[in-house]
């Protein structure tokens, strides 16, 4: 009867370790299901995090071309515009000299080596 009741405490025994050991599995498989949800989820969030920061790329480079054509096309028309201003400064300057020979050339004779 003591073997009996040795076998059935080993029985007993192997059985807790046993339901103990089942216990830990599931809580370790519940935690690698939480951990590798949140990994699949961290995993989503970077991808859409580098789709946006790709996106946020293009438009800012969009923005930097729009912005670099409108400076080019201002700084044309300011050239332009120089330009401009230097053929009316020279033919303003031309018709000042024109002016001042036609009154020099209005004065009387004796008066001209003074002027």
């Amino acid at each position: 009867m003591a073997d009996w009741s040795q076998i059935l405490d080993t029985l007993s025994a192997a059985s807790v370790a046993a339901q103990a050991r089942d216990q830990r599995l599931r809580q370790q498989s519940t935690t690698c299901e939480t951990l590798s949800a949140d990994l699949e989820a961290a995993q989503q969030e970077i991808q859409t995090l580098r789709e946006l920061l790709e996106d946020a790329r293009a438009q800012a480079a969009r923005q930097v071309h729009a912005i670099e054509m409108q400076a080019d096309r201002r700084v044309q028309e300011a050239e332009a515009r120089a330009e401009a201003a230097t053929q009316r400064a020279a033919a303003a300057e031309d018709w000042l000299k024109r002016i001042e020979q036609a009154s020099r050339d209005l004065l009387p004779e004796g008066r001209h080596a003074a002027a």
